[in-house]
């Protein structure tokens, strides 16, 4: 199968994609709720904190979500011990390597997430040595 048949095979399903896909997402919830309820999953049997406690390291990570015209960048702080907060940050990165490559910015999301990923991952073990 040559590149451009399989183009021809792909613009029926790029065509559903856009023209139902898209006002869906407007009609029910929008684009700021496209994905949230997964986004919040992401930090469920973890114990997080919203503030700084005694023991605590911080991350900071941003998801991206969306669907092939528009993409959303979202911040994520959260506070915990340094394996509870590698897990979460494990989760945020694996959210954007599935759900990130649907959105407009798919071919630099792989590069800033992986990217923040590891200086995520720098600063909570400079944070657990400090402590």
């Amino acid at each position: 199968m040559t590149l451009d048949q399989l183009f021809v095979l792909m613009l029926p399903v790029i065509f559903v994609l856009i023209i139902v896909g898209v006002p869906y997402l407007f009609l029910f919830g929008g684009a700021e709720r496209y994905l949230s309820g997964p986004l919040r999953r992401l930090s469920e049997g973890l114990d997080l904190h919203s503030t700084l406690e005694k023991g605590d390291v911080e991350v900071v990570y941003h998801t991206y979500r969306g669907l092939l015209i528009w993409c959303t960048q979202q911040e994520h702080r959260a506070y915990g011990s340094p394996e509870e907060v590698r897990l979460y940050l494990s989760r945020l990165l694996r959210f954007n390597l599935t759900w990130g490559l649907l959105s407009a910015g798919a071919l630099i999301i792989p590069m800033l997430a992986v990217g923040n990923y590891y200086a995520q991952l720098r600063s909570i073990d400079k944070q657990a040595h400090r402590a």
